[in-house]
């Protein structure tokens, strides 16, 4: 499918941030995609600002001026990077802790009983796995170590962690449909 047409001007800076924070580049657009649909100016409800929907004080502890774009896309990712790092890489749990806190799903043990992080990750992981593949992302060898996000892989480009396809339906068909 690749990018939706809201995200599609981001797509360089997404990808570019994926890269920094060794991401998926297509889960980070999802991401982008379901927080603010691509609108740089978009605040919340609760306050949450920008193409990441960062809170005010995450922008803060991040060092990031979340009304900046790239800034906020660079926030987000090193964000979501930080979760998926706390949970142990699992991509669900990491769309869960970016939504609802990483302590409601340490307190929960998993995704938490809430409808609309429930919703949120399944959405999320549903529209990643429809973008599909990115071409600048380059998957690890199967069953080779995960480099950090700093190393390279001699070509230059950074080896990171693929959403596998299998683990968004596992996801999906345990989270069920709620529409």
């Amino acid at each position: 499918m690749g990018y939706p047409a809201s995200i599609a001007r981001w797509a360089s800076a997404i990808e570019a941030a994926a890269a920094r924070y060794g991401l998926d580049p297509a889960l980070l657009a999802a991401l982008v995609y379901h927080e603010s649909g691509g609108r740089a100016d978009v605040v919340s409800s609760a306050g949450a600002i920008g193409l990441s929907q960062l809170m005010p004080a995450t922008a803060a502890g991040l060092g990031v001026d979340p009304w900046d774009p790239l800034q906020n896309l660079d926030g987000g990712a090193r964000y979501l990077r930080q979760q998926l790092d706390a949970v142990g890489g699992d991509p669900a749990l990491a769309l869960a802790a970016y939504n609802s806190g990483l302590g409601t799903v340490q307190r929960y043990g998993g995704i938490p009983p809430y409808p609309e992080t429930q919703r949120y990750v399944q959405r999320v992981l549903a529209t990643a796995a429809e973008i599909g593949p990115v071409a600048s992302f380059e998957p690890p060898t199967p069953g080779g170590d995960v480099p950090s996000p700093a190393n390279a892989d001699g070509t230059g480009r950074v080896v990171v962690l693929l959403l596998a396809g299998a683990a968004v339906a596992a996801t999906l068909l345990l989270l069920g449909d709620d529409e």
